[in-house]
């Protein structure tokens, strides 16, 4: 940061400001250490330290009470409901889909067949046999 090697003043210096406003907008007179700020500044790294492993491995990080929000109101329960019975009729149809496809596979006697607006093919993966 500093060519001279005074980056070692700044975290103090800026606590220091931090402190002063604080002391300015709050009204308390506390004296702290003269190394406080060493243990504030290690307490930010560590959670630092903590979030970087949710980066390092491109996950995000947990959500907390502070994240989450429950709704109550008129127009998120209509929104709900809606939701809840569209996705109630897609998981049926998914399972009318698939009896629907095992009927015409067991129907079916040759590589491709046509008809009725639905073609079935059959396709034969290779695979190595060890």
């Amino acid at each position: 940061m500093f060519a001279d090697g005074r980056a070692h003043l700044v975290e103090p210096r800026l606590a220091l400001r931090c402190l002063a406003r604080c002391r300015r907008i709050c009204g308390f007179s506390t004296e702290l250490p003269v190394c406080w700020w060493r243990s504030i500044i290690a307490a930010i790294r560590a959670a630092g330290d903590g979030f970087q492993t949710y980066l390092d491995a491109d996950t995000p990080s947990p959500l907390t009470e502070r994240d989450t929000v429950e709704r109550n109101d008129p127009a998120w329960t209509l929104a709900a409901g809606l939701y809840v019975d569209a996705r109630r009729k897609v998981d049926e149809a998914a399972e009318s889909l698939d009896r629907a496809r095992e009927r015409l596979v067991g129907l079916a006697s040759h590589a491709s067949e046509p008809g009725r607006g639905a073609t079935l093919t059959r396709l034969f993966k290779q695979r190595n046999v060890e």
